[in-house]
């Protein structure tokens, strides 16, 4: 079983925990909720998608997968894993030797995406990486209006790269972490 955040290191109101198969529907439901208001918003693209099944491989994948909760609501999800992402190159990052974890498909649901709820989350996962060796945590985001690249350098991510991967333009972000 992955390593639990305690929560005496999460901030008022939501905890960061690994999720169980039980929370597959909830989490998926969320997932598509996001899906769902960002292509409500900005019209179709690889946001627009949402598979029950992927949301199962992530959990049963060697990625952990992290449901984001509020009081007994999932509210949230975020995928962690210390494999490098495919297509990142080494020499985009500050230290390309350093133990990095990689967070992918942060969602919250629409409806909560105003009450702190990604910073909270983000700050839980720092604290874990720290926790766990982690000196880094990288990730990619949209290179579009529906991208999270904003929230994401406001909680102090910086840019280091630009790609296209599979026909989907992203921008890449690191965060150091100081132990």
């Amino acid at each position: 079983m992955p390593p639990q955040i305690a929560p005496a290191i999460a901030p008022a109101s939501i905890v960061l925990r690994p999720a169980r198969i039980a929370d597959i529907l909830a989490i998926h439901q969320v997932r598509k909720a996001a899906a769902d208001a960002l292509t409500s918003q900005f019209g179709n693209g690889p946001w627009s998608s949402v598979s029950i099944i992927s949301t199962a491989e992530r959990a049963l994948s060697g990625r952990t997968l992290f449901k984001i909760v509020d009081g007994s609501t999932i509210i949230g999800t975020l995928t962690l894993t210390p494999l490098r992402i495919g297509f990142y190159k080494p020499d985009w990052f500050a230290d390309a030797a350093a133990k990095a974890l990689y967070l992918h498909s942060m969602s919250i649901h629409p409806q909560r995406q105003h009450d702190d709820i990604g910073r909270q989350a983000l700050e839980q996962v720092e604290a874990f990486a720290g926790q766990q060796g982690f000196t880094a945590i990288r990730l990619d985001s949209y290179d579009s209006d529906a991208g999270a690249g904003g929230f994401y350098e406001s909680c102090g991510f910086v840019q280091v790269a630009r790609e296209d991967a599979m026909k989907t333009k992203l921008k890449i972000y690191e965060r150091i972490i100081y132990v």
